[in-house]
């Protein structure tokens, strides 16, 4: 599938380099960068060139929280259409998170799931382990088949959902202690969805006693405290530990300031939020229902704004998406009870975008936007020998974008299976446009449209550190 034949020379790039945009010309040699020069030095002769034509050319985006679904729930997403998503997208890499059927909480799950995505997979990726309170044991022999890390839900398995959970929950503290232990020991990072689940089950159920049961009482369900209470024991529990900590999906930024002061204090705890708590609020999206529900829930507006604060001051360290995508039929049982919905929606194909706007408006600096979305990842997960930078001797993964252009998002023309519930940002215009999304030298998409002939492409990786 490579056919990367000689060198490839992508020319007159407006190329993001070690924090600095330039002209340059990038010659490739079996998918990795050979050397960079400064445009029109010809330095060497090329069998193949991508002509740039001054455009902005960054490193390939890596999304930090994907669920593909595969195998078990194939009808929300698989490793083709998801990984087609991202490449349309402007990912390269996605680091994919392991709610499945059953989810990889020991080696043989793991190499299962490798097995189905290899042969479909348009982009490259890297996989989480499942770990819970009867998983622990695994964790080294996860660490060894190659996992980056792990993810934990700090509840019972869903009512319903058991099969997709299981391995993958710790529903006490000892069991938390113990995990955490294990993975200081092996020096791996947990990645946690943090929210009280004690305060959310009651007062959901108390809500539906009482009839509450339309939209607005989703995000009341999941009040603030939900969040900062439980970071703030993960917090506590990775200082004693020494272990290395994620918390995913962060949305307040009383949550967030609670982080700052962890890492002040030399917690070893990594940042994530995503774009749907950046660029929407709930105001606004409670009127569509279940197709913006999602867990932690969207805050209000001037939530919103705060935690842009600490995307400016560096709190936040990556920007995942929380790719999880449902079909019309599931998100359509919310229509006359929000908590009948399932919480979560497409986001492979908006991230970059987004992001790429808030840029081109002054929102956030580039750089911000590269560390975010590339350098931060590719170093937390241990892929910075191969990905997230433009340097040479790393793997050619590249956006092309011309920032003079504006889009529309269109649900529509997705390639996800959730295209019919990814309405959050469907209509929205973003200036800049992704022109091609390279993976390794190969233009795996081109102006949205994902070439066929590049199912297989991707690699299945590991981070530096196994």
């Amino acid at each position: 599938m490579r056919d990367l034949h000689g060198i490839i020379k992508l020319s007159n790039a407006n190329a993001y380099v070690e924090g600095q945009v330039g002209r340059k010309d990038i010659y490739l040699k079996d998918g990795r960068i050979l050397k960079i020069t400064e445009a029109g030095e010809n330095e060497m002769s090329a069998d193949q060139e991508i002509p740039c034509q001054g455009k902005l050319l960054l490193p390939g985006s890596i999304d930090t929280h994907v669920h593909i679904r595969e195998p078990g729930s194939e009808a929300r997403e698989t490793f083709e259409t998801g990984t087609m998503a991202a490449a349309a997208g402007g990912v390269t890499t996605v680091c994919e998170h392991p709610i499945s059927v059953p989810p990889p909480s020991n080696s043989e799950l793991l190499e299962n799931r490798r097995r189905l995505a290899k042969p479909q997979a348009y982009v490259d990726i890297c996989f989480f382990g499942a770990l819970g309170s009867e998983s622990i044991q695994e964790a080294e022999d996860l660490k060894r088949h190659g996992v980056v890390a792990y993810k934990t839900f700090l509840q019972e398995a869903m009512p319903g959902r058991e099969k997709e959970f299981q391995g993958m929950t710790i529903a006490d503290d000892y069991h938390l202690l113990r995990a955490l232990q294990e993975a200081a020991r092996l020096d791996m990072p947990i990645a946690f969805h943090a929210e009280n689940n004690d305060i959310i089950i009651h007062t959901i159920e108390e809500m539906k006693q009482n009839g509450y049961v339309e939209p607005k009482a989703h995000y009341d369900s999941r009040p603030v405290i939900s969040e900062t209470e439980c970071i703030s024991r993960l917090l506590l529990f990775a200082e004693e530990t020494g272990a290395r900590i994620l918390i995913c999906h962060i949305t307040s930024p009383e949550a967030m300031e609670l982080v700052k002061q962890a890492k002040a204090k030399g917690v070893r705890v990594t940042a994530e939020t995503c774009p749907h708590y950046l660029f929407s609020c709930e105001e606004d999206a409670v009127a569509l229902g279940a197709f913006a529900r999602c867990n932690p829930p969207i805050r209000k507006r001037a939530q919103v704004e705060r935690l842009w604060g600490y995307i400016e001051d560096g709190t936040v360290d990556i920007i995942g998406s929380d790719h999880g995508p449902y079909t019309l039929e599931e998100k359509e049982r919310g229509r006359t009870n929000i908590f009948l919905a399932p919480s979560g929606f497409s986001g492979l194909e908006t991230r970059v975008p987004l992001m790429l706007d808030a840029v081109l408006r002054g929102k956030m600096t580039l750089k911000r936007m590269v560390e975010l979305t590339a350098e931060n990842p590719a170093k937390v997960f241990r892929l910075d020998n191969r990905k997230g930078f433009i340097r040479e001797g790393l793997d050619g993964d590249f956006i092309l974008i011309d920032p003079e252009k504006e889009t529309v998002i269109d649900c529509t023309k997705m390639y996800t299976k959730g295209r019919e519930t990814a309405r959050l940002f469907d209509g929205r215009k973003v200036k800049g446009q992704i022109e091609m999304t390279i993976v390794r030298g190969m233009v795996v998409a081109q102006n949205g449209i994902v070439d066929t002939k590049r199912k297989g492409c991707g690699e299945l990786l590991f981070g530096s550190g196994q």
